[in-house]
């Protein structure tokens, strides 16, 4: 009868009670190649007025194609907290597109002078300054005749500007 001894009672009997140094290092070396292939993979975070430009930009994109396609007329209305893309229909403005940030990004708006004298040349109003609740309001119209004019969008780590020039072109920058 051959009798049977506990595993533990063999690794002992031949002198191996733990890891070489062999193995430990195998072991980390997968653990580093693991966590660099983490690391590589793992998104960036964008600065939230990044992603507000970003986001702001297509929507302007977007209304600007919808206007073209559709021969409608959208507006932008931009305060210092918020921006808005409304599309004219049965009488009225219903919104196209609305930010979403939440007050974590802060808005300002510039338009050309010669938008503004052709707007008070029309109307026959002067520009007024205004507060920080009223919104500028840019015509975007299906002809292509939108002014030129740049949002500017600010967090606590940075600025981007979202640019529309007199050829229609539209493009995003830092600072």
């Amino acid at each position: 009868m051959v009798r049977r001894q506990p595993i533990s009672f063999v690794i002992s009997r031949h002198g191996q009670s733990g890891l070489t140094l062999i193995e430990l290092l195998v072991v980390m070396g997968i653990l580093a190649l693991a966590a660099t292939i983490v690391l590589i993979n793992a998104p960036t975070r964008r600065s939230e007025a990044r992603s507000a430009a970003t986001e702001f930009s297509g929507a302007l994109t977007a209304a600007i194609d919808d206007a073209v396609v559709a021969g409608g007329v959208h507006r932008l209305e931009v305060t210092a907290d918020k921006w808005r893309i409304a599309r004219f229909e049965d009488e009225d403005w219903k919104d196209f597109r609305r930010s979403d940030t939440q007050g974590a990004v802060q808005f300002s708006i510039e338009v050309e002078e010669a938008a503004e004298s052709n707007i008070s040349a029309l109307t026959g109003e002067r520009p007024q300054q205004r507060g920080r609740d009223e919104p500028s309001i840019i015509s975007i119209d299906p002809f292509g005749d939108t002014p030129a004019f740049s949002v500017q969008f600010r967090s606590e780590q940075e600025s981007w500007t979202v640019r529309h020039n007199e050829q229609g072109d539209i493009t995003t920058e830092r600072g």
